[in-house]
């Protein structure tokens, strides 16, 4: 009983702009502990903005001070007592909010276009566009203000009743300030949704297409970058559902494709670079030049658990991949956030090879060596041998891609050749029955057979 109390006098304190660093950091402690207090914050939010909405910074409304309310029972027990006078207000507020959506939805700064054409009011179920080098203030019509970065595409939906007001982002992102008597905001996204009441927030929506490397794979096509400043923020995402409080910052849809928790141990192989394959002395994922190499080291079971464990640990850590997707995929990434996200993946290159040195068997990690050393060798005598080509191409761009196909062929049989000649048979029977592997799951599926007419 005794946290319950704690708990629900933080949640107050809160809500009412009276918690100190300390009390936020308990609450936040308890949030981290117990679902249901989470729930309970998150409902006394969403009370706290509806009767502010009801009863407050309306001038032609009847204000009640309701902050001085610090039990949610009483509060709800205080709007079941008011419902008379309440429908009388619902009324008003109902027609004001018929006339806001009228007038539409104001471009405060900035330039926003809808259809290609530059406009000072945006109605609902328009989508919009902010064009320039500069932010687009938006007022909505119930006083929110969105501030939308460049390039930012974005539909506001239309009201209905008191659910969330909702701006559906399509691409880009944003500043959004909800004040008390505003309503509550929902920005949805391909990457989950965002809602939060009474409360100052970004959200950032980013594309993973084409930015894929050796050092970040995505699973999921868009990036959900979401950072509060005051207040509370409800994130609704395929991987997670979850709140964040005050000087938070998360990242969604950042998961590795593949991870710690492998189901067919039979069918799986580390990456290349997990293993220690590496090109100009750094870790390198030879399996895409040469497809089955990662086979050819015939890693047990127990060492695929093992290893898969480390990856998820280390560069497939939700920290370190949050980090490297807002320095490759935000385009408005500072030098700063960019070094911190190369410090944080060097340090977890360096973690997953002292693990995985610790895993492999002498035998395997000597045979690596040799690979590698192969490999580079093979890359250097075709460099040497195209070497006319390769400079060809600077005066005829033209020849580039028929150059580039040639010599990454020519690259690949070469290396083929010389690590075949490493393997025993039975590696090499590993190596191909891997690459076989590694073909089939590149391949689009099938289609099934056409339907008789």
């Amino acid at each position: 009983m005794r946290m319950e109390r704690r708990a629900e006098e933080l949640i107050h304190k809160h809500l009412d702009g009276r918690a100190s660093q300390g009390e936020l950091a308990d609450l936040d402690r308890l949030l981290a502990q117990s679902p249901a207090v989470a729930d309970a914050l998150w409902e006394a939010a969403q009370l706290d903005a509806l009767l502010a909405v009801h009863w407050q910074e309306r001038a032609y409304l009847p204000r009640l001070p309701v902050s001085s309310v610090r039990s949610p029972s009483l509060r709800r027990r205080l709007t079941v007592a008011g419902l008379a006078t309440a429908a009388v207000v619902l009324f008003a507020l109902a027609a004001w909010w018929r006339w806001e959506a009228g007038v539409g939805h104001r471009v405060m700064a900035g330039t926003v276009e809808v259809a290609g054409v530059p406009v000072t009011r945006i109605a609902e179920n328009d989508a919009l566009r902010v064009v320039g080098d500069q932010v687009a203030v938006i007022r909505l019509a119930d006083g929110s203000r969105a501030e939308l970065s460049p390039s930012t595409s974005a539909v506001i939906r239309g009201q209905i009743g008191l659910a969330p007001h909702v701006i559906e982002l399509l691409e880009g992102g944003g500043r959004f300030h909800v004040p008390r008597a505003a309503r509550a905001l929902c920005i949805e996204t391909a990457g989950g949704s965002v809602t939060a009441a009474a409360t100052d927030f970004q959200v950032n929506l980013w594309s993973t297409q084409g930015k894929g490397d050796d050092e970040m794979r995505f699973r999921s096509l868009f990036v959900l970058a979401v950072a509060v400043s005051t207040g509370l923020v409800e994130v609704n995402s395929p991987e997670e559902q979850c709140v964040l409080s005050a000087g938070s910052r998360a990242v969604f849809g950042a998961e590795a494709p593949v991870g710690g928790k492998v189901k067919d141990l039979g069918s799986w192989l580390p990456r290349g670079d997990a293993l220690g394959f590496m090109q100009k002395d750094r870790p390198f994922a030879l399996e895409q030049v040469l497809p089955g190499v990662t086979g050819a080291v015939r890693v047990t079971d127990e060492q695929k658990k093992q290893l898969a464990a480390a990856i998820e640990e280390t560069i497939d850590r939700r920290e370190v991949r949050a980090a490297i997707a807002a320095a490759k995929l935000n385009p408005n990434a500072t030098e700063a956030q960019k070094q911190e996200g190369r410090r944080l993946i060097e340090q977890a290159r360096a973690e997953l090879q002292k693990r995985a040195g610790q895993i492999l068997t002498p035998a395997q990690k000597t045979l690596i060596e040799k690979i590698n050393a192969a490999a580079a060798e093979a890359h250097r005598q075709t460099s040497e041998a195209m070497q006319d080509d390769l400079l060809a191409v600077k005066s005829d761009p033209s020849r580039k891609d028929k150059v580039q196909k040639e010599f990454q062929q020519r690259v690949r049989a070469a290396m083929e050749s010389r690590v075949l000649g490493l393997l025993d048979a039975d590696a090499q029977a590993a190596f191909k029955k891997a690459a076989a592997a590694q073909a089939a799951s590149a391949k689009p599926p099938k289609k099934g057979p056409k339907p008789k007419k």
